[in-house]
């Protein structure tokens, strides 16, 4: 596989995490109590696979920084509304 169609596939499996995260985030929303929400897997768990260079290329396509990144994930916890646009 080419460097390009891997970190495409990359960029696939950070969308569709995202995706799940905010499914369980939309359930957790529907029952008006307070919850926890564990995820074993999260957002920045792709960076570990990938080269810097791969992961800047990355955050180029989602149009997004790894701070913001990380801003996103603490957000998902704190349940507040999403700060980036996938």
């Amino acid at each position: 596989m080419s460097s390009d169609a891997f970190v495409e596939a990359q960029v696939a499996m950070l969308k569709l995490q995202l995706s799940i995260e905010d499914s369980f985030t939309a359930v957790a929303r529907e029952y008006n109590r307070p919850a926890v929400i564990i995820c074993d897997r999260g957002i920045m768990d792709c960076k570990a696979f990938v080269t810097p260079e791969q992961w800047a290329k990355m955050q180029e396509k989602m149009g997004v920084k790894l701070r913001r990144l990380r801003d996103e994930c603490v957000a998902a916890q704190l349940g507040r509304a999403r700060l980036a646009s996938f």
